[in-house]
Order: C-alpha cells, then structure tokens, then sequence
C-alpha cells in the first residue's frame, strides 16, 4: 500500500485523472445495473427497486458450462439500499437555490479592507529618562 500510495504521490496528474475517470464512470453506469457472465450467457439485471428484470445475452464461441442452474433468485433487488445515501435530504428547488447561492458567492467581487497605520507598533525610540538614586 505504502508503495501504492508513493507512486500516487509522485505522478499527482494521473492520481486525478484515475479519480476523475472512476467519477465520470459513476455516472455513466446507472444505478442498479448489474452484469453476471456465467458460461455461454451474459446476463444483465436490471433492478428497478421493486422487482428485477433479467435479460440473457448469448456469446457467441463460448461452451456452456455443465451445472449453470442457479437458484431461485429473490424478487427484490439487493442493491437497492446502497443507492439510498446518494438521495438528497432537501427538495431539488431549495437543493438548486443553494447551490446557485454558493456559485454566486465564488464569483461575487471581494472588498478587501482598507489599510490603516497601526499606531505603536514598535517601541518608543527613546526610553524614559533614567533615574540615578
């Protein structure tokens, strides 16, 4: 890991490229699609939150395998749930309203403050007079 993450270090530009090319196929992929290539067939399943749908595609130049029964699978789909967190919390309208208010605040003009002297910053350049007892 510790390699990994040296490499990482070094080559930044490609570090941000892999995260933006992870990101962009987030994406692209919608949610609850999933591939299963068992033997000859490629199976697709699409899950709609409710039920899944199953589409087989066959591939051509590929032998079936011997034992491809597979068990009754359940009527819901099990990866419905990791979808839940990327739900919003607020309505889209007031989602939009904030987001357009912090992208107003990134290009509104900044005022910088007016520089005024500081009055005794440094000492005195004379001392006190000095007192011989």
């Amino acid at each position: 890991m510790s390699a990994l993450r040296l490499f990482l270090m070094r080559h930044r530009r490609l570090a941000a490229l892999l995260l933006a090319l992870a990101l962009c196929l987030k994406a692209l992929v919608p949610m609850g699609y999933m591939l299963d290539a068992t033997g000859a067939t490629l199976t697709m399943r699409i899950c709609d939150g409710q039920t899944v749908k199953t589409v087989q595609l066959a591939i051509p130049g590929k032998k079936a395998d011997a034992d491809t029964s597979r068990a009754q699978e359940a009527s819901h789909c099990p990866y419905t749930a990791l979808g839940m967190g990327g739900l919003p919390g607020a309505d889209p309208l007031l989602l939009a309203a904030a987001i357009a208010f912090i992208l107003l605040l990134g290009f509104a003009p900044m005022v910088s403050p007016a520089l005024r002297p500081i009055p005794f910053v440094s000492p005195p350049l004379r001392g006190p007079p000095a007192l011989a007892l």
